[in-house]
């Protein structure tokens, strides 16, 4: 949902926002649909250049991971 907003906030379509972040439209789809999952340079590039709130959105990511019962925490520690 953030990657969406984060997309319509700015006007731009998925066909747009794909090369954006260096990934096709039908990969871009899949990554809003969560289907797909994006790698470490997709989603820094994300956060710097498109992203208008990076903690709020890092935020988010972190509820949804404990939402689903994911420790994100052992993959830093």
């Amino acid at each position: 949902k953030s990657l969406i907003k984060a997309r319509t906030s700015r006007g731009l379509t998925q066909e747009q926002m794909a090369p954006r972040l260096r990934m096709s439209v039908r990969a871009y789809c899949g990554l809003e649909n969560g289907e797909n999952s994006c790698g470490a340079i997709t989603l820094i590039i994300f956060l710097l250049y498109i992203c208008t709130d990076p903690a709020e959105f890092l935020d988010g990511l972190r509820k949804a991971f404990e939402a689903e019962g994911s420790d994100a925490s052992r993959l830093v520690s």
